[in-house]
């Protein structure tokens, strides 16, 4: 299975990068190389923006910083610089043609336009919801039906990743990529760019890295595993065809890998994707499809033990990260100055994460110098780094001012990445351990030790999104629930309306309804309601406790109901035997419904605090919901064992939660007199929220376990129920659900304060159970 063109041009890849090697090289030679580097980064140093008093890296990437930046009017300087940083790393343009600088500017006012009314509207530091202002710019550009699609891709992938694989943090790196081929995209081609393509083309570009580069790094597959792997991937690039790896059981896991179901359902993902992806890029860019499978051939190879050269491996790989997305967009396959680029950024990353590196087992050059005391190949690598950053500098953009001065920021900045990490004693040892035996570089080290001393600037706005991009990953892929303050609020709602609930239990009756009651859950809809009460009405806790009691007896009443043998025949609710199990007697349970619903129609009469026009209107609205809410069940029980329409499935959704998550909101906005416009927000967010809740529902049921849920899993399966993920498929699903999550947040983007609301919708994706 051989392909004469695709080897013959990573022969000459090969040769490409040794010639480059050779260059850097003999720029290192050069006795005023690193003399004259040091006066560039002493006068950068002396002329580069400041801040009142140090900050640690991470100041600079937060949302703090960006609010510093739009109170002192310094937003649009910071993002020319980080967006000039771009243009010439990712795209390899001269700043100084019109076009770009024209381009640069508009993106620039379009972004400060954005993250300024952003940071107005986030009254609290928690981290942005960067998918949400995702959507944002894909409806804008007319491309939300592709980011609806990734937004479900990506949902998949974070079902999929195996443990092992979370922490190399290649969903970072894959919307990386696809930010990269929406710039090229709207680089190349303007107003005329296809950014509902790009935005696929990226996605499926970038799966090489959770789904390919992080694998090779992880220890999720045994040798024979990764053999197959490995030459499964290089037939598949050298035919053009998915070849899967042929992996027999004994090869499986031994007992310190994931189980062998897990590692065959992981490796059965992955090449299903891989499939999806060839096919679609050689349906839609059949001209380039071929130079991106000669650009794939040489990444890949260039990661291969014993391809080649060790360095040459570096170049190779490290450049056609971004020729790749060239050969994708635009069919453009030079290497002009990615060459360069790829490997500077790549000696950036290596030297920030030496001990890192070694840690998990990766010999990179940096690793091989202070870990095991050798230089790979004889070349030294931070005699190297600095060759290189003279060699981009001069000879690569002949010392135009301000791309010098990006260049030399981003080796101080990676510097000083390094002195947070080390702390002052280890970075001085470190630095030593840098330059030993290489006292020409000593100007330069000295040059880098005085600008750290400086209280510097140093925000970029990649790294900014690439921060709070890991930072949200990490916590919705732990499932962390303590973080931010929301959550912290959410925590204490929850336990007062655990204490809200308890009847008087002076009859069994009530005691069987208490049992319910303290099962727990999340109390989503009354969590709902007290932060829409007390945010958007002004409302206290007490004032709006009834309607919460109110609502939440209610939903109690209907679940055990729902639990009957008659109806969803489940045996667990929240991980406790649901009610009638409990007691022992269906009836008995369907009694103990009922006196709940009654007790909620006693709570509702008594809110005499509200208007009485006002009380008369909400208990009228309150009675209707219900009988719709009945029906809804009814729908539902006649729709077992048959397959129905997306309209029906969305009509039951409706009636069965959209709903009981409308009274949450509609009722305390009916009882503080709010007008119909108002009204009708809610309405339109309830719901889509509620259509949303329900296809998560379905799909928690296909994804999750018992442990997990509290209740049986694949219950809809065993009752032959019609779900979402029946009807449409679990993809299908996932992108219905996003497009109704994304349409209830713009449902309520007129109602002051309504962020809360905006965050719990969010969370409704990223639950469990």
């Amino acid at each position: 299975m051989t392909n004469p063109r695709r080897i013959q041009g990573f022969a000459h890849a090969q040769e490409q990068a040794q010639h480059f090697l050779d260059t850097l090289l003999a720029d290192g030679q050069n006795p005023g190389t690193f003399p004259g580097l040091a006066d560039d980064i002493h006068q950068w140093s002396q002329s580069a923006p400041k801040v009142s008093l140090a900050h640690k890296l991470s100041f600079f990437n937060s949302p703090a910083f960006i609010k510093k930046l739009v109170s002192e009017k310094k937003l649009k300087r910071y993002l020319r610089e980080s967006l000039a940083y771009l243009y010439v790393r990712d795209l390899d343009l001269d700043l100084n043609q019109a076009d770009v600088a024209d381009n640069i500017d508009d993106l620039t006012d379009d972004l400060a336009k954005r993250l300024t009314e952003a940071t107005a509207e986030n009254i609290s530091t928690d981290t942005p919801d960067m998918m949400l202002h995702g959507f944002c710019w894909a409806k804008k550009h007319q491309a939300q039906s592709a980011f609806i699609w990734l937004s479900a891709k990506i949902y998949r992938l974070k079902q999929e990743l195996p443990e092992a694989l979370a922490a190399h943090q290649g969903m970072r790196k894959l919307l990386k990529v696809i930010a990269g081929v929406l710039m090229n995209e709207w680089q190349s081609k303007g107003a005329g760019a296809d950014f509902e393509q790009a935005i696929r083309l990226g996605y499926y570009y970038g799966l090489t890295y959770p789904l390919i580069d992080d694998l090779q790094d992880s220890q999720v597959l045994t040798a024979d595993q990764q053999r197959c792997f490995n030459l499964a991937l290089e037939h598949s690039i050298l035919q053009g065809v998915v070849h899967r790896p042929v992996l027999d059981k004994t090869d499986l896991a031994s007992s310190d890998q994931p189980s062998p179901d897990i590692q065959t359902r992981w490796l059965t993902y992955v090449f299903d994707e891989l499939t999806e992806a060839f096919s679609f890029i050689q349906q839609q860019q059949s001209d380039h499809f071929e130079a991106f499978l000669d650009q794939a051939y040489i990444f890949l190879k260039s990661q291969q033990v014993g391809a080649g050269p060790v360095w040459l491996g570096m170049i190779n790989k490290s450049s056609r990260s971004r020729i790749l997305a060239d050969a994708l967009v635009s069919n453009r396959v030079t290497l002009g100055n990615y060459q360069y680029f790829g490997l500077f950024n790549q000696l950036h990353d290596d030297l920030k994460d030496v001990d890192l590196d070694y840690q998990e087992g990766n010999i990179t050059p940096f690793v091989a110098l202070i870990h095991q005391n050798t230089l790979y190949e004889g070349i030294h690598p931070y005699r190297l780094y600095w060759a290189l950053l003279h060699h981009l500098i001069y000879r690569c953009y002949r010392n135009e001012p301000q791309t010098k001065n990006l260049l030399i920021k981003r080796c101080i900045n990676s510097h000083k990445s390094l002195l947070e990490t080390l702390g002052k004693v280890g970075f001085s040892e470190r630095m030593g351990r840098l330059t030993q035996d290489c006292p020409e570089l000593l100007p330069v080290q000295q040059a880098v030790l005085s600008a750290l001393d400086l209280p510097l600037e140093m925000g970029w706005l990649d790294k900014f999104f690439s921060t709070q991009l890991q930072q949200q990953l990490q916590e919705k892929q732990s499932g962390q629930k303590d973080a931010g303050a929301l959550k912290q609020r959410i925590k204490a709602i929850q336990a007062e309306i655990r204490t809200q609930l308890p009847l008087s239990a002076g009859n069994p009756l009530e005691e069987a309804a208490n049992y319910s009651l303290s099962a727990g859950g999340k109390y989503f809809r009354g969590v709902l309601c007290v932060l829409y009460g007390q945010d958007c009405l002004s409302l206290t806790f007490d004032e709006i406790a009834p309607v919460v009691r109110f609502i939440e007896y209610m939903h109690t009443a209907s679940l055990i109901l729902d639990d009957k043998p008659s109806q969803d025949n489940s045996d667990l609710r929240r991980g406790k035997p649901t009610l009638h199990q409990h007691l022992k007697s269906e009836a008995k349970a369907e009694i103990s419904a009922v006196n709940l619903i009654l007790k909620a129609v006693e709570v509702h009469a008594g809110m005499g605090r509200f208007k009485a026009e006002h009380l008369l209107k909400s208990l009228e609205y309150a009675s209707q919901l219900s009988q719709k809410i009945c029906h809804g069940q009814w729908l539902d029980l006649e729709a077992q064992g048959k397959t129905l329409t997306i309209e029906a499935l969305e009509e039951i959704s409706l009636k069965k939660t959209a709903y009981a998550i409308e009274s949450a909101l509609v009722l305390p906005a009916l009882l503080t007199g709010q007008p119909e416009s108002h009204i009708a927000c809610l309405q339109r967010y309830a719901y889509h929220l509620g259509i949303a809740f329900q296809i998560k529902d379905d799909l928690l049921d296909v994804e999750s376990d018992e442990a997990t849920l509290g209740k049986p899993a694949q219950l809809d399966h065993r009752n032959q129920a019609s779900t979402f993920v029946r009807c449409l498929g679990r993809q299908g699903a996932t992108e219905h659900l996003y497009r109704h999550y994304y349409r209830a947040i713009e449902a309520i983007s007129d109602i002051d304060n309504s962020q809360a609301l905006t965050q719990m919708a969010t969370w409704l994706l990223e639950r469990r159970s």
